[in-house]
């Protein structure tokens, strides 16, 4: 059952467990489970990359066929060609991710007739060429299904969704162990106005999935498929879901929520009688952060941003967020998922009592050029009347405003807390001239399980002037005049993000790990406040379960029902 008063989740969990398998895909599990690395699905092996990190090299496996009424037709490798020329074109905006291919944007304007860097030299081997070496490329094409030929014209670029220029709905041919049902029903040889939804779907209201007899469990390690059929509702509330799931009408919620919510009443009644179920909180990937602009004072000292992130009482703002059950205290920048749970436990500014908290942060104050007295506090007319804007409004927690300020007192920093409307908050930070001192609130969640998600859209150059760069990391002194600063130059990690995104795999990882850790320590343009939870009430009757840490929701595949 899928919330829509939460909010409709992505359909990207749909595809993975059950209709769409890619060239490269995870396994529906949490981190711990190995559900952040990515395995070959359609692929037969992880692919080849060239030295320069410049080519890609694909190779499919033989004889997987799609669900009827395509059960004679082959995946193969042109299958993914198309399926990017329809992102180029149809996707709107275009699936910026997809950028680092060499002719994808050239496509995508209506410059070209083709996509230049995709080739198909045959059936099984499909070989990318990028504009710059991109180690996360496996994880942004992990989203992206193959479509079949239209056989009625082959030459048709967009294949069997030719026509569909606003979406496919339920007319997907699928290639995973589900198919949605009467699928096998609809010619989608036929002009696109003569074609019918399949009974299966019901636009807005249900989903319905039955099996793929096309599919096998032989070249699919991925997916165990375990429920015969799956329906999908998207009609009733969260009281009404929760309502279902008490009297047995339904077995599991999804949400998009953020967080997503159960009722606390039945929280509270699944933990305390363990016969109904049990309650499940994973982590759902998103991070809010406090972050300072390192070119305004005295932000640009980094002592002052070390003093700011010792002083925060991450337990009052915890509590404030909805206490642990709806997100921890994060401890550092990058997702645990995208960094393999390696600094699941770090966290430099933590503190055993709030004593000691505010004595480290005095300590890195007393070492500014703001704190002339070096007593802890800062004593300069920058510290006084600081702006600081805190995000209202949707689901954000107000609240974090106010324990901000009055713990930055105690190192001398008077902050001027101004509540801003989500609508126009982004818009504000996002603009370097707004000369914004802190920003407070703001939540990043990722794109794809990949920490380049995290590291290039927020602290490089290209963030800076894409209007994400909140902290100002990267601007050049040029830049900084005309915006309008008196700080002539600033931290710029440019370097070391170059360095990490041409590794692929274990060694990304590890570059990612050690980048968070710079910044944290020697940089601290941003201080992470909390995480998010998924908060899933399993009932007891649900006899399997699984969370896929990599689309953030139930997997679909990974649960069975009595």
């Amino acid at each position: 059952m899928l919330d829509p008063e939460l909010g409709y989740p992505d359909t990207s969990e749909l595809y993975r467990c059950c209709l769409g398998r890619t060239l490269l895909s995870f396994n529906g599990q949490p981190t711990a489970g190995g559900g952040s690395e990515l395995r070959p699905d359609l692929a037969r092996a992880m692919p080849d990359v060239s030295v320069d990190g410049l080519t890609w090299t694909f190779r499919l496996k033989s004889g997987v066929r799609y669900s009827p009424p395509y059960r004679n037709t082959e995946i193969t490798s042109g299958d993914f060609i198309r399926a990017l020329l329809r992102s180029a074109r149809i996707v709107k905006p275009p699936q910026y991710y997809y950028s680092i291919i060499r002719g994808f944007d050239a496509y995508a304007a209506g410059a070209t007739t083709s996509i230049s860097g995709l080739e198909a030299p045959d059936a099984h081997t499909l070989v990318i060429r990028l504009t710059q070496p991109s180690g996360d490329l496996g994880y942004r094409l992990s989203g992206l299904a193959p479509i079949p030929p239209l056989h009625r014209d082959p030459r048709a670029p967009f294949g069997v969704y030719a026509g569909h220029d606003s979406g496919v709905s339920g007319l997907v041919v699928s290639s995973g162990p589900y198919m949605i049902e009467g699928a096998n029903t609809v010619n989608l040889e036929a002009p696109p106005a003569q074609q019918r939804q399949p009974r299966g779907f019901v636009r807005g209201k249900t989903v319905t999935l039955v099996r793929n007899p096309s599919w096998s469990a032989s070249t699919d390690p991925l997916r165990p498929a375990l429920a015969d059929r799956i329906v999908i509702d998207f009609t009733l509330t969260g009281i009404q879901a929760a309502a279902a799931i008490d009297s047995g009408r339904t077995d599991i919620v999804m949400s998009s929520e953020n967080p997503p919510q159960a009722p606390a009443a039945q929280v509270r009644a699944y933990e305390k009688h363990p016969r109904l179920g049990r309650v499940e909180i994973d982590p759902r990937d998103g991070v809010r952060f406090l972050s300072m602009n390192v070119a305004v004072p005295p932000f640009d000292d980094l002592h002052v941003r070390r003093a700011v992130a010792y002083v925060l009482d991450r337990g009052a703002l915890v509590d404030a967020h909805g206490g642990p059950v709806n997100g921890p205290g994060a401890g550092h920048i990058a997702l645990d998922s995208e960094e393999d749970n390696a600094l699941l436990t770090y966290d430099p500014y933590s503190a055993r009592d709030a004593a000691r908290r505010v004595l480290l942060a005095r300590e890195e104050m007393a070492r500014s050029r703001y704190d002339s007295t070096h007593s802890g506090r800062c004593d300069s007319p920058a510290c006084q009347s600081v702006v600081a804007l805190t995000i209202v409004g949707g689901h954000h927690t107000a609240a974090f405003g106010t324990i901000i300020r009055d713990d930055l007192v105690q190192i001398g920093i008077q902050l001027n807390v101004q509540d801003v409307p989500d609508t126009s908050y982004f818009q504000i930070i996002g603009d370097p001239s707004s000369r914004t001192a802190m920003a407070i609130g703001w939540a990043w969640n990722k794109a794809f399980t990949n920490a380049s998600d995290f590291f290039a859209p927020l602290f490089t150059h290209d963030a800076l002037i894409g209007g994400s760069g909140y902290s100002l990391l990267g601007a050049k002194p040029d830049e900084l005049r005309g915006w309008g600063y008196s700080v002539t130059s600033v931290p710029n990690v440019d370097d070391r993000v170059q360095l990490c995104l041409p590794l692929v795999g274990a060694a990304q990882t590890r570059c990612w790990t050690t980048l968070d850790e710079y910044l944290m320590e020697k940089v601290v343009p941003v201080v992470p406040i909390v995480t998010e939870s998924y908060i899933q009430v399993i009932p007891a009757r649900v006899t399997a379960y699984s969370y896929d840490q990599a689309y953030d929701l139930p997997a679909l595949d990974r649960i069975a029902v009595t």
